[in-house]
C-alpha cells in the first residue's frame, strides 16, 4: 500500500485498532474548529496510549463590542402609532442612530406614564393617554378628586367673598352713622357759634 492510499484509509476510518501505534504516533487527526469568544480549539497528536487530548481555547476575554451611541449621536424613543400595516401603541425604548428632541410621529421621546397598563401618545397634546380601563377609571378618579378640590375652592372663595360683602355693608353702616355724627356737631357748632356772636 502506498502512503496516500494509507493516510486515506486512516483518514476515513474510526476505530483505532486497525491501524498500528505507529501510524497513530506519526498521524495527526484534524479537530473541527470552534470558535469561543474568538478563540478555537486545536489539535493535539494521539499519545502513545490512543486516547486524544484537545487543547482548551485561551481564557482571555473577548473586546466588548461597540455601541451605537459609541459612533454616532442617538435617541432613546418609544413607538406610538401606524407603522406600516401595523398598529403599535407603546413600544420600546428603542435607540435610533439619529437625534430627535420632540414627539416625531411615529417616534416619541417622552416616557410613558408608569401608571397606565396600555397606553397611546397623542401627538397633539404631547401626552401619553390611557387605552385600558383600569386606567381610565384612575383617570375619572382622578377628575373626581379634581372636581372636590374645585367645590371646596369655591366654597371657601364664596365664604370670603360673603365675608368681604359684609365687611362693606357694616363699613357702608359706620360711614352714615360717621357722617350723621359729624352733621350733629357741625349743626350744634354753628348754633353755638352763632349764639355767641349774637350776644356779643
Amino acid at each position: 500500500m502506498n502512503e496516500d492510499t494509507t493516510q486515506t484509509s486512516v483518514a476515513n476510518t474510526t476505530d483505532t485498532q486497525q491501524m498500528s501505534k505507529d501510524e497513530i504516533e506519526d498521524k495527526t487527526i484534524p479537530v473541527t474548529d470552534v470558535p469561543t469568544q474568538s478563540t478555537s480549539v486545536k489539535s493535539k497528536p494521539y499519545p502513545k496510549d490512543g486516547a486524544a487530548t484537545l487543547v482548551l481555547p485561551d481564557p482571555t476575554p473577548a473586546p466588548e463590542a461597540k455601541k451605537l451611541s459609541d459612533v454616532t449621536e442617538t435617541s432613546l424613543v418609544w413607538i406610538s402609532g401606524l407603522v406600516g400595516d401595523r398598529q403599535i401603541d407603546c413600544a420600546g425604548p428603542i435607540e435610533l442612530p439619529f437625534k430627535i428632541t420632540k414627539p416625531t410621529w411615529p417616534y416619541t421621546p417622552v416616557e410613558p406614564n408608569s401608571t397606565y397598563a396600555n397606553q397611546v401618545f397623542d401627538y397633539d397634546k404631547g401626552t401619553w393617554v390611557a387605552t385600558d380601563a383600569k386606567s381610565q377609571g384612575q383617570q375619572i378618579s382622578d377628575l373626581v378628586q379634581k372636581v372636590q378640590d374645585l367645590q371646596k375652592d369655591n366654597e371657601d372663595h364664596n365664604k370670603s367673598a360673603d365675608r368681604a360683602e359684609k365687611m362693606g355693608v357694616q363699613t357702608t353702616r359706620i360711614l352714615t352713622s360717621l357722617t350723621q355724627q359729624i352733621s350733629t356737631i357741625s349743626q350744634k357748632l354753628d348754633t353755638v357759634l352763632n349764639t355767641k356772636d349774637g350776644d356779643k
